[in-house]
């Protein structure tokens, strides 16, 4: 016959176990945060070196026509990866304070 052994944890404070959920959520929180800023930066990033690579492309093969339209595309293209980054950054940042206030009431 097998007995059945339990180990019994000291019993936590209530208090003490809200606390941890809402410094747990508070760095949740952060890292998410942090995750907006850095997929912000990644647009700006891209939208650099698309900009970089048309301009890059329409100085070294000024002579060839189809090389405009690559190039003018990729300008193109930058801009709106600029765009879109710092346009969707304050709108995250809005909506992740605003999930975490709405869950604290």
């Amino acid at each position: 016959m097998v007995s059945e052994v339990r180990i019994l944890s000291p019993p936590i404070e209530r208090k003490h176990m809200d606390q941890n959920l809402q410094l747990r959520d508070k760095y949740a929180q952060e890292r998410t945060l942090l995750a907006n800023e850095r997929t912000m930066l990644a647009h700006i990033r891209t939208a650099l070196a698309l900009f970089l690579f048309g301009v890059a492309i329409l100085k070294l093969f000024e002579n060839w026509s189809f090389s405009i339209y690559i190039g003018i595309l990729a300008i193109i293209a930058g801009f709106i990866f600029l765009i879109i980054g710092l346009t969707y950054y304050p709108i995250r940042k809005r909506k992740i304070k605003n999930i975490n206030n709405s869950d604290q009431k």
